[in-house]
């Protein structure tokens, strides 16, 4: 496959923009081959690290330490300042109008597949050698080892698994998984070939992309769900690696860095596998990890089960946004780019766009259901405190709900002049208000809504 850049990463090379000081790459030491004392280490303490057709000679191996740029948290700074990004020559590379956009050309399989002879009946999918690398935990002599591996479907070209293992004296104690997809040889019907290959990649993908692979128009348009409008048309393009799975199955080795040291392995070998002028967006979505604690929430009670879940997910979503990750507009999923210039590498973490409280809109869509089913009466007290705190936090629904179509419009007036920011108010569904009133059919409000909106832009 010939190597050219992409248009779009020409005009980011025209640009004049300069990168903030804290968000160029740092220098990054080169990967220094491990010495005769750490192989005997993989050999001794793992040694079912290094699987069959994957020996010493022939497995790259890399020291990854977590020095003193990370020394106050293992989550400290983005991962951008950590990975390695080629730059395009002109000199090279003087043929650009004839560059043709693709990532995959699915008649090449001999990067994917083993040098070994293969059985014809084999229909299993392929892994290819592991790659071994080796992890310093923080303030500790101790090491792990990372083993990388990359697998291919013979049913779908278009997709490569890779899996990093943790291993601490032979036991594995983590594991991480993510899949790397060509999108553009399947961008003609994307979207329907995702979800057929996994419901986990077809759930992400449904939620941010059309049929096409591109980003959903309201993500990069919309006045509210677009969020911090940091994503737009360059995720239409590009290789995709979305995070599936990262667990520490021992607790002592949690908040040490290995999950860091997981993702940042991963996306260094997505980097290996896409052409070095195309840039890779890494997508996850921080509520898969629930998962975990499913075992600590057995036999709670529904209120601890809420809590615990809104504990775990605030944990995953730290996790990520002190990666680098950002999230894609008003959905749940977190976007990286490893471009340095990327303007979501410009976003602090407490200016990300943050969606409703986890508690509050299981126990808002809760009152939600109260009041459309009209199953509450004045006696029942607990009905009464779900209305009063629906009220005290979204007063505009509350009163859609619970007010006559002429009694709301009398209310929207009074609101209007007491509090004009207000209407700017959504609930867990992101609905705004005129969309509130015109689902509740409200036709005299939604009528006053709309004539005041007009009115505004006039």
């Amino acid at each position: 496959m010939s190597r050219f850049p992409t248009k779009a990463h020409e005009k980011r090379k025209a640009g004049s923009e300069s990168l903030a000081p804290h968000l160029k790459p740092s220098t990054i030491s080169k990967e220094t081959k491990v010495d005769s004392l750490e192989e005997i280490f993989i050999n001794v303490f793992c040694p079912g690290l290094l699987k069959e057709g994957a020996s010493s000679m022939n497995s790259e191996k890399a020291t990854i330490d977590l020095t003193a740029e990370h020394a106050a948290s293992p989550f400290s700074s983005s991962l951008v300042s950590e990975l390695d990004f080629e730059e395009f020559d002109q000199v090279n590379y003087v043929d650009v109008d004839g560059y043709l956009e693709y990532d995959y050309e699915f008649d090449d399989r001999s990067k994917y597949e083993s040098s070994d002879d293969d059985d014809d009946d084999d229909y299993s999918p392929k892994r290819m050698e592991a790659e071994t690398k080796v992890h310093f935990l923080k303030s500790k002599t101790a090491r792990c080892m990372l083993s990388i591996y990359v697998t291919k479907e013979e049913d779908n070209n278009w997709l490569d698994n890779i899996r990093v293992e943790c291993f601490y004296k032979g036991d594995l104690i983590g594991h991480a998984f993510g899949r790397y997809i060509h999108r553009q040889g399947i961008k003609y019907n994307f979207l329907n070939i995702i979800k057929l290959s996994s419901h986990e990649m077809g759930e992400i993908a449904g939620e941010i992309f059309n049929k096409f692979g591109c980003l959903l128009h309201k993500f990069k348009e919309h006045v509210i769900q677009r969020g911090t409008g940091a994503w737009g048309a360059e995720m239409d393009v590009g290789p995709l690696l979305l995070l599936e799975q990262i667990r520490i199955t021992d607790r002592w080795f949690r908040r040490k860095g290995l999950g860091r040291a997981m993702v940042k392995a991963l996306i260094q070998k997505s980097q290996v596998q896409a052409d070095p002028f195309r840039r890779l967006h890494v997508i996850a979505k921080p509520g898969w990890f629930l998962d975990d604690i499913a075992e600590e929430t057995h036999g709670k009670s529904k209120r601890e089960k809420r809590a615990m879940n809104c504990r775990a997910l605030d944990s995953a979503i730290a996790f990520y946004c002190y990666l680098g990750f950002r999230r894609i507009g008003s959905s749940s999923c977190f976007g990286f780019s490893v471009d340095p210039k990327h303007k979501a590498h410009s976003i602090n973490v407490d200016a990300d766009y943050d969606l409703p409280r986890a508690d509050e809109e299981l126990e808002i869509s809760d009152d939600e259901n109260i009041v459309a089913t009209s199953s509450f009466s004045p006696g029942n007290e607990v009905m009464q405190k779900r209305l009063v705190k629906l009220k005290q936090r979204l007063s505009l629904e509350h009163a859609i709900n619970t007010l006559s179509d002429a009694e709301l419009v009398a209310f929207f007036k009074t609101f209007d002049s007491k509090n004009g920011s207000g209407w700017k108010e959504i609930n867990s569904h992101h609905n705004n208000v005129l969309h509130q009133a015109g689902c509740a059919l409200k036709v005299y409000a939604t009528k006053w809504l709309i004539k005041i909106l007009i009115r505004s832009k006039n």
